[in-house]
């Protein structure tokens, strides 16, 4: 890469890993964020709760 000296002072570069299904994870994160998903987690915890509690 022409930006090499810009981004590392190694000489062989950078690598990155990611897992094997990276793209999924990204897709179920961006949901999990999601207004309707917090609602669900708000609802599910009030549910559990009630059931601990006795």
């Amino acid at each position: 890469c022409h930006l090499l000296d810009q981004c590392t002072r190694s000489k062989t570069g950078r690598s990155l890993k990611r897992h094997l299904r990276q793209n999924e994870l990204d897709i179920m994160l961006e949901h999990a964020g999601s207004k309707q998903s917090q609602k669900d987690i708000r609802k599910r915890q009030h549910l559990m709760e009630r059931s601990f509690a006795r």
